[in-house]
């Protein structure tokens, strides 16, 4: 028998409302599966089985805040029945009927357990952290006193992340009709932003049509924004020659492939050295800290690598970059994009990064205006290769593979 307790899920979050649930008792499930859907002040994220077996109990309900350490739910690891679990209610959990309420369609769970594997959990939305409203309990009051001349409108009881979520959307939580209890989850906000919002089908006349935007293209444009009015940036290209690069890749592709299984671009070499000149330079490894108006110098390169994913940029970084080889290097490019485009990244991948790296080449540009994550004080982009004309030392001329390198810095430091 395998109990599963409610671990912390990044950024030292030790407690989370149960979102959803994915299994019912006497479902059996493989190691990786989602059992949950958590909100915690940041993020939704999956709770994925740590082991396969047959549920044979769940001890969490939905709307019910977990902490770090209770139990959620028991695995008999072989797979076969057993013991029915004992009717009474664990102490933790609050009164709720014996049987787990079947979802409502707005938090409805995927039948047989979700999707695929999922390491870590699902990332929704929001890069804004808001504290909580208040413990607001059900209206049941005792003997009716008088009316006051003004009396305030109680708070809607909300998960942090629903909170942050309806600021970021301009969304009322008054207007907010929670879809399972009385709790207001983001994807009741969500909901909610959508029925407000005015008809996409409906032009004003013929020559007219309008895109609704998502949450997260809405959360990007309010990341942008604010990096566009806190940095004043200065812009600086320069071409490098990369023709033994370019040479010494392929020449040792196949072999690293074959050795490591792991697909060799250049970005993982300039990656490295884009670490030792930082290492050299390390104002451009700082935060700027708005509020002591003073640059924090940070130890540790945390790299972050822009990914192009059907839900928007994301940036994960690579932890102390600085201490990784080209082959580390190129690993952590390709697991960090693999997880963002499956929707599987971690908050601590995109947690603390300390500057940023974005490829133009991978859509055949040359160079462009890269935007700094604020408060990170640069970010380089790399362009793509290109042959062209080149005078040697000794006044020959010679065909070069050459690639733009853009850098965009704070210009206050």
């Amino acid at each position: 028998m395998f109990e599963y307790k409610f671990t912390d899920v990044g950024e030292g979050l030790h407690e989370g409302v149960v979102a959803q649930i994915y299994v019912k008792v006497g479902d059996t499930i493989k190691e990786g599966d989602p059992m949950f859907s958590v909100e915690t002040d940041k993020v939704t994220t999956d709770l994925p089985a740590p082991e396969g077996g047959k549920v044979t109990a769940i001890l969490a309900s939905v709307g019910q805040t977990v902490h770090v350490g209770e139990v959620m739910l028991v695995l008999n690891g072989d797979g076969s029945s057993a013991p029915a679990a004992a009717p009474a209610t664990p102490a933790f959990v609050a009164p709720t009927p014996a049987v787990t309420p079947a979802p409502t369609p707005a938090e409805a769970a995927p039948s047989g357990g979700g999707g695929g594997a999922s390491v870590v959990g699902e990332v929704k939305v929001s890069n804004t952290l808001f504290g909580l409203f208040g413990d607001q309990r059900a209206a049941s009051t005792p003997t009716p006193a008088p009316t006051p001349a003004f009396a305030p409108t109680p708070v809607p009881v909300a998960t942090p992340l629903a909170q942050a979520v309806a600021s970021d959307l301009n969304v009322n939580l008054h207007n907010v009709t929670p879809a399972n209890g009385a709790k207001i989850f983001s994807s009741d906000v969500f909901a909610s932003a959508q029925q407000s919002s005015p008809a996409a089908s409906v032009a004003a006349n013929d020559n007219e049509t309008y895109k609704e935007i998502t949450s997260i293209r809405k959360a990007i444009a309010k990341a942008m924004t604010t990096a566009h009015e806190e940095i004043p940036a200065t812009v600086l290209t320069f071409n490098f020659d990369v023709t033994k690069l370019v040479s010494y890749r392929k020449q040792v592709k196949d072999a690293v492939l074959a050795s490591y299984n792991v697909k060799l671009s250049f970005l993982p070499f300039l990656l490295k050295a884009i670490t030792k000149a930082v290492v050299a330079h390390p104002i451009f490894n700082s935060h700027y800290d708005k509020a002591s108006n003073r640059l924090v110098l940070k130890k540790k390169i945390n790299l972050g690598i822009a990914v192009d994913t059907a839900d928007g940029l994301m940036v994960p970084n690579i932890k102390s970059a600085q201490d990784k080889s080209v082959i580390e290097l190129a690993r952590e490019v390709n697991n960090l994009a693999e997880k963002a485009r499956s929707k599987k990244i971690g908050l601590a991948d995109l947690a603390d990064g300390t500057i940023s790296v974005t490829n133009f080449g991978s859509i055949g540009a040359l160079f462009g205006t890269p935007i700094i994550k604020f408060p990170e004080v640069a970010i380089i982009a790399t362009g793509t290769v290109e042959e062209k004309l080149a005078r040697t030392p000794e006044n020959q001329i010679v065909i070069k593979q050459i690639m733009p390198i853009t850098i965009a810095a704070d210009h206050r430091w």
